[in-house]
């Protein structure tokens, strides 16, 4: 197995909802692995985008720790947390970028 990339210890993560709090993520915990191929699944509403967003850097969670390549976020610059973020988008967009490709090809 790969070295561990990505590691979340009881990731927290809510929202203002009306006059209480709801909660997205409940003490999460996952370790992301070099090399790895990973899928999230879930029903509508459960937290998969906000995980994601979390993981990249796009959103901030309330409570837990957060390592990329072994060192806490929290310890990151705002330039460091921003080209995390800006890593993370390049990356969906090449992965939209390649499924629309290959519709293409599909259809043609």
């Amino acid at each position: 197995m790969g070295k561990i990339i990505i590691e979340a210890k009881d990731l927290v993560k809510t929202y203002q909802n009306g006059k209480g709090r709801l909660v997205v993520l409940d003490n999460i915990n996952i370790q992301i692995r070099e090399n790895s191929i990973i899928s999230i699944i879930g029903e509508s509403g459960a937290g998969k985008s906000t995980l994601l967003n979390v993981l990249s850097s796009l959103d901030v969670f309330d409570k837990g720790e957060l390592n990329i390549k072994g060192s806490n976020i929290k310890n990151f610059s705002e330039k460091q947390l921003c080209l995390l973020g800006i890593l993370a988008l390049v990356l969906f967009f090449n992965f939209i970028i390649y499924c629309l490709i290959l519709m293409c090809v599909k259809i043609f």
